[in-house]
């Protein structure tokens, strides 16, 4: 019973008449969702680590304010640029690699650096990390594409949304249990470096995707048109736009 079960969870993954290469990627991306889930629990305690370390408000709103800079100034120079690749799942995991990447390194720089130095190298290391993560938002909705067709995006995207939900739930309760419990900042350190192997395993998953190639033109080698990279990435941003967070 317990094996049928699980068959039948793995089964709800993906449509019922999807070809055995979506259902692999539709079960690789909602594999990615739970990881993204400890990325998200991560990310949300990335603020308190920075009060607690003495940050003033100013410096807090960075931790914000930067990726939103890096967003205008990058999105639509990423979005010509994505125009003339054809590989786009393999720039979709080699961002999201270096993006939680960031947190391996705050890992480091909570064990290395000197108490009075955390704030501002916790900074330039979130500065930096923004180059990729806004090349990722901008890959983001291309892949989803590549992998269920316009059709077939909301429906992946529910899936992926509700998975993570859950995922976040749980493990953002856990990561505030284990802050608790453990002495500062042995705590952070671990909370860091569990996000920065989450993203090594989120780029595992994500490389492992396999949609069809485009051609310089923005479409898709079989002949099936393709949106353009700059067309999604103004429609994605208005999706970021009217969700706030998410």
């Amino acid at each position: 019973d317990l094996w049928r079960t699980a068959g039948g969870w793995r089964r709800s993954l993906a449509p019922r008449a999807a070809d055995p290469d979506t259902r692999r990627n539709y079960e690789l991306i909602q594999a990615d969702s739970v990881v993204s889930g400890l990325i998200i629990a991560t990310m949300t305690f990335v603020p308190v680590f920075f009060v607690r370390s003495g940050a003033s408000a100013f410096e807090v709103s960075l931790i914000t304010t930067l990726p939103a800079v890096g967003g205008l100034l990058l999105a639509m120079p990423f979005g010509r640029l994505l125009e003339r690749t054809t590989r786009l799942t393999r720039w979709w995991a080699r961002s999201r690699l270096l993006t939680n990447a960031a947190y391996g390194a705050l890992a480091l720089v909570v064990a290395l650096v000197a108490p009075v130095l955390v704030i501002p190298v916790s900074l330039v290391v979130i500065a930096l990390s923004t180059l990729p993560q806004t090349l990722t938002q901008v890959v983001f909705p291309l892949v989803m594409d590549g992998i269920a067709g316009p059709r077939g995006r909301f429906d992946l995207l529910g899936r992926r949304w509700a998975v993570m939900g859950l995922a976040t739930a749980v493990l953002t309760g856990l990561a505030g249990v284990m802050l608790d419990t453990l002495p500062m900042p042995v705590n952070y350190q671990l909370l860091f470096v569990a996000g920065g192997l989450s993203g090594v395993a989120s780029w595992w998953l994500c490389g492992r995707i396999r949609i069809a190639a485009r051609d310089a033109r923005g479409g898709s080698t079989t002949g099936a048109p393709v949106p353009s990279a700059a067309a999604r990435s103004e429609e994605h941003t208005s999706e970021l736009q009217s969700r706030l967070h998410l």
